[in-house]
């Protein structure tokens, strides 16, 4: 674990990193199936984990358009989830409910909001009375944005990917100037999927996952692809604990990267 305000490096292990024990107590909407939303994120997760493995186990393998959608929404649901994503819907919310703000009822209803926002690409096409609004229609809408990008697996001999606590990074800007402020934001992960030049995820310490538009990169160096990664993470990275040993190199890179996003230097692209 190595956090991004200065304090050094630590070890822990995966059921610590970003986990809540019995996260469904965090609403009361599904009481009379207390895991409801659980399951729901469990199931995506496992249909993604399963194609996942299926690009890291062959590789000659390469995104099939059958493997697309599920994909889609396993990237969705992982940006509704990034830390900085979920405070600033909780601030909108508190917003939203005038009166109701800062009261025990009030905050109830907001974690019961939060849950069911954050969980609706996993909820889709499962009948269930807290989605509103016509969801199959919002989907496609973000369908409609991703089909603007061109996939593409990228393949490391070394163990060089490290990941964040956003696991979805997108880089630039289409519609800004490269000099601009808009550009910037973009730069460290203020940008949206309809306006990104690239999303990437880092799936293991050898894959990642790239979406680019016409024109853009496809073939991304394992230091671009971190410095995405690090830029986008909002208070913490991950990565194995013989990461240094095995990869001197990307380690060095991975620290000149936190460096340069402490003094908010643009690298080259």
């Amino acid at each position: 674990m190595v956090p991004l305000d200065g304090r050094p490096a630590f070890g822990s292990r995966p059921i610590n990193v970003a986990q809540t024990n019995h996260g469904h107590s965090v609403t009361n909407l599904s009481a009379e199936k207390s895991d409801f939303y659980e399951q729901a994120h469990a199931k995506l997760e496992h249909l993604a984990a399963e194609v996942i493995a299926g690009w890291a186990h062959d590789s000659t393998a390469s995104v099939k358009a059958s493997e697309i959608e599920i994909i889609e929404r396993f990237i969705v649901l992982h940006m509704f989830r990034r830390p900085s994503f979920m405070s600033a819907t909780n601030e909108t919310v508190d917003i939203d409910m005038g009166p109701l703000a800062g009261t025990e009822a009030g905050y109830q209803i907001r974690r019961d909001m939060m849950i069911a926002a954050v969980s609706f690409p996993a909820l889709l096409g499962a009948p269930h009375k807290y989605l509103v609004g016509n969801e199959s229609e919002r989907w496609a809408e973000y369908r409609a944005q991703f089909a603007r990008y061109e996939w593409s697996l990228q393949r490391y001999s070394e163990p060089s990917l490290i990941v964040g606590d956003s696991l979805v990074s997108m880089y630039g800007d289409k519609d800004a100037d490269p000099s601009s402020e808009q550009w910037r934001r973009s730069y460290f992960g203020g940008g949206g999927l309809a306006s990104a030049l690239r999303v990437s995820l880092p799936l293991t310490p050898t894959l990642g996952l790239l979406l680019s538009r016409g024109g853009e990169l496809k073939r991304l160096r394992a230091e671009t692809l971190n410095r995405s990664t690090i830029f986008h993470a909002d208070e913490m990275l991950m990565h194995h604990p013989r990461f240094q040993q095995n990869a001197p190199v990307a380690h060095r890179n991975m620290v000149a990267l936190i460096d340069a996003r402490a003094n908010e230097q643009h690298l080259p692209r």
